[in-house]
């Protein structure tokens, strides 16, 4: 059983990957935001507090449905920001518990790149007022401007994607890469 974690800090392309290789792998796609958006658009939009404590809810419903997933011996695809505070002992626990095989995908661009995906995110309505990212989008810059994040500690493979210009055939590749680390 395959799971694979598509982590990377905000604007690095993690959800597009993520929604372009979950079908090439044949495996069910959760993303932190879409959750997320959801309790937004059901409970309401406030501020950047409110915003913070809806991230929590989002991944309690998330470890009920992914565990639920492994139980049944399912394996998935789950886009995030992954928190290593938070979500390395869970997903080491779940590797030995369930018998999954875990591969993190790490996106990572250049600085700049993320940058301005994010201004134009927040600029074009894209990205769900919910958030709050447009409330003081310079508060972002360092942390956007580093590109990337480190991966989980999970001892598994780490397979980094830098995704500071398109390429159309990147999760074809991907998933053919990861097709062949699931039979292994």
């Amino acid at each position: 059983m395959l799971i694979v974690l598509v982590n990377g800090i905000s604007a690095t392309g993690k959800t597009t990957l993520a929604r372009e290789l979950a079908p090439l792998l044949g495996l069910p796609l959760f993303t932190k935001d879409d959750v997320k958006e959801r309790l937004f658009d059901d409970l309401g939009v406030r501020d950047r507090e409110w915003a913070h404590h809806l991230s929590g809810t989002t991944h309690a419903v998330m470890n009920y449905v992914l565990e639920t997933l492994l139980r049944a011996g399912v394996g998935f695809v789950m886009e995030a920001n992954f928190n290593p505070q938070f979500d390395t002992a869970k997903y080491r626990d779940w590797a030995e518990s369930y018998g999954a095989k875990i591969v993190q995908v790490l996106c990572v661009a250049d600085g700049e790149v993320v940058f301005e995906r994010f201004k134009a995110r927040v600029a074009d309505g894209s990205r769900h007022p919910g958030h709050c990212d447009g409330d003081n989008i310079e508060r972002w810059r360092d942390y956007l401007m580093n590109g990337r994040c480190e991966p989980l500690d999970l001892g598994g493979r780490v397979i980094e994607v830098d995704t500071t210009h398109p390429e159309p055939d990147r999760a074809r590749r991907l998933a053919d890469e990861l097709h062949g680390h699931d039979q292994s």
